[in-house]
């Protein structure tokens, strides 16, 4: 009974994210606007290098970093970048989660706050995590892209715009 209760609340906390969540601006914004949080989950064997990383993540909109050490020995390959969290600091965050902890997965903008960035944390359920190949790792640290492009193409790794145009329909149809 509470296994149903917990997948049922599990469902409908899901749903209600998807339909509260915003999909990227289509139009630029200004970096020097938005001011972004950083949560890192580093293993234990870089427990030295943790000032190092630190810094090499603060920027001119990084407002906070959180730098933990896993526990359990090395953390996950996971990163989560909101919506709103501007394309440089976004690359920045994806070039050094790849150096220190790998990055094999993305999670879906929906799961992660606007101006936040996860690097490396299992609080997320694996069925969640989507994989990325480095290929496509690549596409996202293209210098050339903007704002819009990058968050569109993060969104299209993820499969998050078929959700978004999926509902869209869903609603323009009962109208």
């Amino acid at each position: 009974m509470i296994r149903i209760f917990v997948q049922i609340w599990t469902l409908v906390f899901i749903f209600s994210l998807l339909v509260s969540h915003k999909p990227a601006y289509s139009s630029e914004i200004l970096e020097e606007d938005i001011s972004v949080r950083v949560d890192v989950w580093i293993g234990k064997n870089m427990k030295l290098e943790k000032n190092k990383i630190e810094s090499r993540l603060k920027g001119p909109n990084v407002r906070k970093v959180d730098l933990q050490i896993a526990r359990w020995g090395s953390a996950t390959q996971t990163v989560g970048i909101g919506n709103r969290v501007p394309v440089r600091t976004a690359q920045r965050c994806l070039q050094i989660a790849s150096e220190i902890n790998g990055v094999s997965f993305l999670l879906s903008q929906f799961l992660v706050p606007d101006t936040y960035v996860t690097i490396g944390s299992s609080l997320y359920e694996e069925k969640l995590e989507i994989p990325i190949t480095q290929k496509n790792l690549k596409r996202l640290l293209d210098p050339e892209l903007n704002h819009s492009e990058f968050h569109s193409l993060y969104q299209r790794l993820t499969g998050e715009d078929k959700v978004y145009q999926s509902l869209q329909n869903r609603y323009q149809s009962k109208e």
